[in-house]
Protein backbone atom coordinates (compact mmCIF):
# COMPACT_ATOMS: atom_id res chain seq x y z
CA UNK A 1 0.00 0.00 0.00
CA UNK A 2 2.76 2.30 1.07
CA UNK A 3 4.37 1.61 -2.37
CA UNK A 4 0.97 2.90 -4.12
CA UNK A 5 1.14 5.80 -2.17
CA UNK A 6 4.11 6.82 -2.35
CA UNK A 7 4.38 6.17 -6.19
CA UNK A 8 0.74 8.16 -6.47
CA UNK A 9 2.17 10.78 -4.34
CA UNK A 10 5.29 11.05 -7.12
CA UNK A 11 3.28 11.25 -10.46
CA UNK A 12 1.04 13.68 -9.19
CA UNK A 13 4.41 16.04 -8.36
CA UNK A 14 5.34 15.48 -12.04
CA UNK A 15 1.90 16.40 -13.04
CA UNK A 16 1.90 19.34 -11.24
CA UNK A 17 5.55 20.11 -13.02
CA UNK A 18 4.46 19.68 -16.37
CA UNK A 19 1.11 21.79 -15.62
CA UNK A 20 2.21 25.25 -17.70
CA UNK A 21 -1.27 26.59 -16.90
CA UNK A 22 -1.92 26.87 -13.30
CA UNK A 23 1.79 28.11 -12.40
CA UNK A 24 2.14 30.97 -10.22
CA UNK A 25 5.51 31.54 -9.94
CA UNK A 26 8.37 32.53 -13.03
CA UNK A 27 12.06 32.33 -12.36
CA UNK A 28 14.27 34.11 -14.82
CA UNK A 29 17.81 32.77 -14.41
CA UNK A 30 20.68 33.98 -16.20
CA UNK A 31 21.64 37.56 -17.63
CA UNK A 32 21.27 39.96 -20.70
CA UNK A 33 20.13 37.69 -23.64
CA UNK A 34 21.17 34.58 -22.23
CA UNK A 35 18.20 33.96 -20.16
CA UNK A 36 16.14 30.88 -19.07
CA UNK A 37 12.17 31.11 -17.76
CA UNK A 38 10.77 28.57 -15.81
CA UNK A 39 6.86 28.59 -14.87
CA UNK A 40 6.89 26.73 -11.80
CA UNK A 41 4.11 25.88 -8.43
CA UNK A 42 4.68 28.06 -5.46
CA UNK A 43 3.43 25.08 -3.42
CA UNK A 44 6.56 22.72 -4.93
CA UNK A 45 9.24 25.27 -4.62
CA UNK A 46 8.67 26.23 -0.76
CA UNK A 47 7.68 22.63 0.04
CA UNK A 48 11.35 21.41 -1.12
CA UNK A 49 13.46 24.55 -0.52
CA UNK A 50 13.91 27.20 2.83
CA UNK A 51 15.53 29.34 0.19
CA UNK A 52 12.29 29.59 -2.01
CA UNK A 53 10.09 28.95 1.45
CA UNK A 54 11.70 32.68 3.10
CA UNK A 55 11.86 34.41 -0.84
CA UNK A 56 7.78 33.84 -1.64
CA UNK A 57 6.52 34.14 1.88
CA UNK A 58 2.74 33.45 2.22
CA UNK A 59 1.65 33.21 -1.30
CA UNK A 60 -1.96 31.74 0.32
CA UNK A 61 -4.53 33.46 -1.62
CA UNK A 62 -2.35 36.37 -3.64
CA UNK A 63 -3.55 35.36 -7.41
CA UNK A 64 -0.48 36.77 -8.61
CA UNK A 65 2.00 35.53 -10.61
CA UNK A 66 5.42 36.27 -9.19
CA UNK A 67 8.56 36.83 -10.58
CA UNK A 68 11.98 35.96 -9.28
CA UNK A 69 15.25 36.55 -10.84
CA UNK A 70 18.20 34.74 -10.55
CA UNK A 71 20.82 36.87 -12.38
CA UNK A 72 23.78 35.25 -10.71
CA UNK A 73 23.02 31.65 -11.72
CA UNK A 74 23.92 30.49 -15.49
CA UNK A 75 21.06 29.48 -17.98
Amino acid sequence: MYKNFSENLSNNYIGLHNDKEDYNVIIKVGKSTNTKKFQVHSAILKSQSAYFRRKLGNTGKDYDIKTIYLNDVFA
